[in-house]
């Protein structure tokens, strides 16, 4: 086993993207507390079994009584065995679970790998600081894959993050995949491709053979048409709404209801996103996102969210015409972003209907401090204090 030096405090980063906010801790900071670790292996090995268990990220994300966050992301380097990627993050919910992919975490995480390593993470861009650069690239290895993330700096420790989130695969029930809409995602062990440049204002053919068989979904004496249920790599029940916005009350209900539904997600569980159609001309928005995240519940926004909302918008709403082979009728789908809207502000996202889903959006860093080692609940650490604390 390995112990840690109890005297000694663990630095972390508050973040935010869109208001969905995480305390973030470099991997290599255990080092300092721990010097028997000697391996990047052995350091997120003992990060993710021994120190952030369930029961300590909870306290750290308590709102009342630790730092407060929608979750905690460990960023740091990944062993040269396991894939080319210039970083690792993984993340752990408020409730200590740990889902596959966040992209508003991603965006926050790239934010801070970038500031540790003052803007020196390749050999084309060591010789650029943060005030010459304008857009650095960067791979980072999730649990749903190696993402491609372009960075841009916008000033006064924010920055604009695109990111290559992957190829959707979309359900035509709960049960099974389409097999029309079965498409393929990049292999995690794979290094991606540099992302396509975005398409032409223009329309654009998709690969997909036709509209996706939507499901019906019963929450109460509520009932819900056109639901579908997309993979971004993480789960996601995307359920379009023809009313009045929803309000938090409601909100709560239904997102904690489908959240682990029985029909509609299955005992995995997934994450929860209505989506409206927003009908004024004058919003700088297209349609309107409200999400309750599994095991996190409501946020302020969700990236991979966004993801699965902007290619349920574009297969429920996109026109059919025959395709070049006469046999089939094809989507097509507008070539142009589509601006999402969440409590916490816009979300860009692109589709083409055949490559990956994009989505660009802001990161900010919020402020530095240090946990103190009593809230990691660590029993070599055991003190005499009565509630975790954390220490600035």
């Amino acid at each position: 086993r390995h112990l840690m030096d109890c005297d000694r405090r663990l630095p972390f980063s508050k973040y935010h993207g869109l208001g969905n906010d995480f305390v973030i801790v470099l991997v290599e900071d255990l080092v300092k507390a721990t010097p028997t670790l000697t391996s990047a292996a052995s350091k997120w090995e003992f990060a993710l079994n021994e120190v952030f268990r369930p029961e300590a990220v909870q306290d750290i994300c308590d709102r009342h009584r630790g730092v407060g966050a929608d979750g905690v992301i460990l960023v740091g380097t990944v062993p040269d065995t396991v894939v080319e990627a210039h970083c690792r993050m993984v993340i752990l919910n408020a409730d200590g679970s740990r889902p596959e992919l966040c992209v508003n975490g991603i965006r926050c995480a790239a934010l801070a790998y970038a500031r540790a390593t003052e803007w020196r993470w390749t050999s084309s861009s060591s010789s650029s600081s943060s005030s010459s650069s304008s857009s650095l690239g960067m791979l980072m290895k999730t649990d749903a894959g190696v993402k491609h993330l372009d960075i841009t700096l916008t000033g006064g420790g924010e920055c604009s993050v695109r990111v290559q989130v992957g190829i959707p695969r979309v359900r035509s029930s709960s049960l099974a995949f389409s097999s029309s809409l079965l498409l393929s995602t990049t292999n995690p062990e794979a290094l991606p491709p540099p992302p396509p440049p975005p398409p032409p204002p223009s329309l654009i053919e998709a690969t997909v053979k036709a509209a996706p068989t939507s499901f019906s979904v019963q929450v109460g004496s509520e009932h819900f048409e056109r639901v579908l249920f997309i993979d971004m790599g993480n789960p996601h029940l995307i359920v379009p709404l023809d009313d009045e916005p929803l309000s938090e009350e409601r909100l709560r209900a239904l997102g904690s209801a489908l959240e682990r539904h029985p029909a509609a997600v299955g005992p995995a569980g997934a994450n929860i996103s209505f989506l409206r159609t927003l009908s004024d001309p004058s919003s700088a928005a297209h349609v309107e996102q409200y999400t309750w995240e599994r095991g996190a519940g409501i946020t302020m926004a969700c990236g991979s969210g966004a993801a699965a909302c902007c290619t349920a918008y574009h297969l429920l709403n996109a026109v059919e015409h025959p395709s070049t082979d006469g046999q089939t009728a094809a989507l097509v789908l507008p070539g142009e972003a589509l601006h999402i809207q969440l409590p916490g502000g816009i979300l860009s996202v692109l589709w083409d209907g055949i490559g990956p889903v994009f989505v660009t959006g802001p990161a900010a860093h919020v402020f530095d401090g240090h946990l103190s080692l009593n809230i990691l609940r660590l029993p070599e650490c055991s003190t005499t204090v009565s509630s975790p604390a954390v220490r600035e």
